[in-house]
């Protein structure tokens, strides 16, 4: 089966879309953030591919918190990043996903 992967931050006030302050709140921000997310969850579904959604910025335990605050979510596979900057965190998906599909 074919899977698209989607990488975004945990949606925490204060460290997500940072750089659109001063024009947003850090709440403000947070909203945009999150309708991006939920946006993309809504966008991909009828794509018919199995999406993994690939957090930053949490220890796995907010994974369930995710689902619970946004029901969108459960339609996604939720997964941690692994590594240090973008580049390697998406090269370890690839290779994470890539494995499973042997």
């Amino acid at each position: 089966m074919r899977r698209l992967l989607i990488f975004i931050k945990e949606p925490i006030p204060g460290q997500v879309k940072t750089r659109l302050e001063p024009a947003l709140t850090p709440r403000g921000c947070l909203d945009f953030h999150t309708a991006l997310l939920l946006d993309t969850v809504e966008r991909t579904s009828a794509l018919g591919v199995r999406r993994l959604l690939y957090l930053t910025d949490c220890s796995g335990l907010e994974l369930p918190d995710l689902s619970a605050r946004y029901p969108l979510c459960r339609q996604v596979e939720l997964r941690l990043q692994k590594g240090g900057d973008l580049g390697r965190r998406m090269w370890n998906a690839y290779r994470e996903v890539a494995k499973e599909a042997d």
